[in-house]
């Protein structure tokens, strides 16, 4: 996304302690939320994808990854039609079929609810579902 959004090959930084003088490109983005008379004009067109600072262990186990959306409205369904076939941006369609199999196959991999939630309402879902209390 951001080879096409930025014309770079990584993602960028929000965290202070980490940023580079490269990952200053995104306060073009946060500036309009911070200031209402900003210029429209001003703010790029295409998202980004940035990394966030983990403000808690769920965050951090999921490594979170998010895009935040210059002033083009509804671009990433343009992006991916322009991007087909190119590596770093797809769609991934997984029909409902194969739910219960890709399901056992995270399990057995060690991607649980407690994983992916490391808290008691993560633990209980995987208890529960362990038991036979309840799909997860």
């Amino acid at each position: 996304l951001n080879k096409k959004s930025a014309n770079v090959d990584y993602v960028f930084y929000t965290d202070h302690s980490i940023r580079t003088n490269e990952d200053e490109y995104i306060d073009k983005y946060l500036d309009k939320y911070f200031e209402k008379t900003q210029n429209k004009k001003s703010i790029p067109k295409l998202p980004v994808a940035l990394m966030p600072s983990y403000t808690n262990p769920r965050m951090e186990r999921q490594r979170g990854c998010f895009t935040i959306h210059g002033s083009q409205k509804n671009v990433m369904k343009n992006l991916y039609e322009r991007c087909i076939g190119l590596p770093y941006l797809f769609q991934l369609r997984i029909s409902t079929q194969y739910g219960e199999s890709i399901k056992y196959e995270l399990l057995t991999s060690g991607i649980s609810e407690s994983a992916l939630f490391p808290n008691l309402e993560g633990l209980a879902v995987d208890i529960k579902y362990e038991y036979g209390f309840e799909d997860t």
